[in-house]
């Protein structure tokens, strides 16, 4: 043995997401005044996609 009572691990960790988020504004102008509590113009539009990929080797002794 090379190095006894040890243990070593090795692998490989993957990650990915997607998210489609949307934002409305909370209020409308009817007349120059605001509507409050209504579902307005869209703010945000935005459409995440991420991925991660972490390799590791780990050992106790």
């Amino acid at each position: 043995e090379l190095l006894p009572n040890t243990t070593l691990s090795i692998g490989m960790a993957l990650d990915a997401m997607d998210e489609d988020r949307q934002g409305y504004e909370n209020f409308v102008l009817n007349n120059n005044t605001p509507q409050y509590g209504v579902k307005g113009n869209l703010r945000r539009d935005e459409k995440n996609t991420l991925w991660n990929i972490d390799p590791y080797i780990q050992a106790s002794w």
